[in-house]
């Protein structure tokens, strides 16, 4: 004889499967809407820490967000492919 009361609180692992995915997916979502500036203006350089020259290896040119020859997706104004700002992320 089983418990029905027991079986009934446990949690099927497609459910939280299902819950895990669509966290995820969420994320996705998200990252996306901001690398295609969805989600509101650019930011200023000030306010993205955007500086003339690179931060060790990471520089502008090599950010997913750079727009060659001279912009960002995420910062207003020109940025120099040797700049580096807190938004920088590596191209895949």
């Amino acid at each position: 004889m089983t418990d029905d009361r027991k079986d009934s609180r446990r949690i099927s692992r497609r459910v939280v499967l299902r819950g895990a995915q669509l966290a995820v997916t969420a994320g996705v979502a998200a990252q996306a809407a901001s690398c295609a500036g969805i989600l509101g203006p650019k930011l200023s350089k000030a306010d993205a820490h955007y500086q003339d020259m690179p931060s060790g290896q990471q520089r502008c040119a090599g950010c997913v967000h750079f727009e060659s020859p001279n912009a960002c997706s995420v910062v207003e104004g020109t940025v120099s492919p040797n700049g580096w700002c807190q938004r920088y992320s590596a191209k895949g």
